[in-house]
Formats: structure tokens, C-alpha cells, sequence
């Protein structure tokens, strides 16, 4: 709320108009609701997907299937990346961090890549832990719109279970910092790349039955669905690139 009055006087000042939307939140209340459970570059969104009791609930829950199979892949195009045991990573701390089971006790061991905290009135905080925060000014923006873009396609039932990665494989995927090859879906392998897009063209569709969908996560679908495109293109014959 500070933040967003600050933006909101300097906007005035500047006879500017400024979006008053974040998605990140750090220690907020919404509905008398506390929220007050954030850290680091986590990511935080207000959800209507239940908090399940553990790993096994959580692969049988279609709604949190649809959210793990969307953060296995998200880190092809949102990735801070970096060279690092000869080869390039598209992101950090796959390659230093198991998102396998949830120890949260060692520094760099499991942790579960998002965790649902309880509240009331519908509503629970979805803390995103993948931590992938970096320079890119784009891909920080539009991680968090459409983020919450994908969460809205979950919460109508929209998400389609072609899409799922094949149970027990979402969390491992994340772990092994894979290359980028093909991942097992519920439609057969696809690579990376590919079911972002199509997660992005299922996000698309959805705003022609949905008109008060905010314009920057419309536009952020578009956005990951070209540069999608455009990886999908490369030469993938190259060795090196990993996830």
C-alpha cells in the first residue's frame, strides 16, 4: 500500500497515469486477512487453490498439478541464467537447490518449488519459492503477470490436463535442471518451450469468455507466447543449454 501510494502521488505530480497493480507483495492484508509470510524473491498471490497436506495430496489435486506442470517449464523464457559447469543455465538455482520433498531446514536442500498458507474467506497466499529473480526488468514483470494470469486459468478449471507433466515428474524436473529437451505431458513429450506456449494460447482464449482479465496479464500472455515462438526455433541440436 505505501508503495502504491507513493507511485500514485509521483504519478500526479508528473500528470502521469501510473497502473496501481503488484504483484509482489511483502507483508500485506487483504479482506482482514494476514499475509505477513514473505522472504526473499519469493512470490506471492492471492488464490482460491486449496492448501493440500502434502507431496502425495498435491499430485492427486488437479489444481495444484495444473500449478506444478506450469513452474516446471516457466523457467525457459524467465529464467536469470548464467554459465556455470561449461554449459549455460537458464536459471539459478536448479542446479543448486532440490525441489524434491520439503526440508526446509538445510540451506541448500529440498524445498517444495511453492508453498499455499491457509487463510479465511476463500482466499489463501500462494508463496511462489522458485526464486528466480534477476536483472531482466521484462522477465521480472511479466513473471508476476502472468503468473497470476496462469493461477486465474486454474481457478476457472480452464487448465487443460493434456498439459499436466506426468505425475510424480513436475518437482523432478525442476531438480535436475534438465536440458532443454522434451518433458513427459499428459499429450505425449513437448519440449520446454512449447507448453509454455501453449499454456499461453490457453490463457489467450480464456479472455473471450472473460473481459475484466487485467491488461498487463493479456499482454504478458502475448509475450510469452511470441518469445516461446521464437525458442521454439532456435536450433536445439546445440549442446549446452540447460534449464
Amino acid at each position: 500500500h505505501i508503495v502504491q501510494d507513493l507511485t500514485s502521488d509521483m504519478g500526479t505530480e508528473l500528470g502521469l497515469t501510473v497502473k496501481n497493480s503488484a504483484y509482489k507483495r511483502s507483508g500485506y492484508s487483504f479482506a482482514g486477512e494476514d499475509f505477513n509470510r514473505t522472504a526473499g524473491h519469493h512470490e506471492n498471490y492471492l488464490s482460491v487453490i486449496p492448501p493440500v497436506s502434502g507431496a502425495a495430496d498435491r499430485e492427486r489435486h488437479p489444481l495444484h498439478r495444473a500449478l506444478s506442470s506450469y513452474l516446471a517449464t516457466r523457467g525457459v523464457w524467465a529464467g536469470a541464467g548464467l554459465v556455470a559447469d561449461n554449459r549455460f543455465l537458464l536459471t539459478q538455482k536448479q542446479s543448486s537447490i532440490s525441489f524434491i520433498g520439503a526440508n526446509k531446514i538445510t540451506v541448500e536442500g529440498n524445498k517444495p518449488a511453492y508453498l499455499i498458507h491457509a487463510g479465511q474467506n476463500g482466499f489463501t497466499q500462494v508463496e511462489v519459492r522458485l526464486g528466480d529473480g534477476n536483472m531482466s526488468d521484462w522477465a521480472i514483470m511479466t513473471k508476476h503477470a502472468f503468473t497470476s494470469f496462469v493461477l486465474r486459468l486454474i481457478e476457472h478449471g480452464e487448465f487443460p490436463a493434456r498439459l499436466f507433466v506426468v505425475s510424480g515428474q513436475a518437482d523432478r524436473i525442476l531438480h535436475d535442471s534438465a536440458r532443454l529437451k522434451h518433458i513427459p505431458t499428459e499429450q505425449g513429450y513437448m519440449h520446454p518451450a512449447k507448453h509454455q506456449r501453449l499454456i499461453a494460447e490457453e490463457c489467450i482464449e480464456l479472455t473471450r469468455s472473460h473481459d475484466s482479465i487485467p491488461a498487463e496479464e493479456i499482454e504478458a500472455a502475448y509475450e510469452v507466447a511470441t518469445v516461446c515462438r521464437q525458442i521454439e526455433s532456435m536450433d536445439h541440436s546445440l549442446e549446452g543449454a540447460s534449464l
